[in-house]
């Protein structure tokens, strides 16, 4: 599961920052309804959808906890967008290794035992 969490970090950061908060407050509205659908589903089913399912295979495999899978989906990505504005160009740790020092907190939480 890390490793697929961690290719799965590794393309977003990759590609230009999406912003999918700022996407759906302030572009959403000012497209058609029709519009706003298809985008929704498009990005849901090839953003989401995957990583969710990944989620959920784990669940139902009792390798995670039975928190609702969108929400760790979203919490997931919500960290990876969150990366490019606290990594500095030329800092000792890549944007990829902040994503795999995430990884662990999303998995096992960050209170020391």
């Amino acid at each position: 599961m890390r490793s697929q969490l961690q290719a799965a970090a590794d393309w977003f950061l990759s590609q230009p920052p999406i912003k999918f908060l700022g996407m759906i407050q302030s572009d959403m509205p000012s497209l058609s309804k029709k519009a706003e659908q298809r985008l929704l589903r498009v990005s849901f089913q090839s953003t989401f959808e995957p990583i969710m399912q990944l989620f959920a295979v784990a669940q139902a495999n009792g390798k995670i906890c039975n928190v609702h899978p969108k929400l760790l989906t979203g919490f997931f990505l919500s960290v990876l967008e969150s990366i490019p504005f606290v990594y500095k160009p030329g800092e000792t740790a890549t944007k990829e290794k902040m994503a795999e020092e995430m990884i662990p907190v999303l998995l096992e939480g960050i209170e020391i035992r």
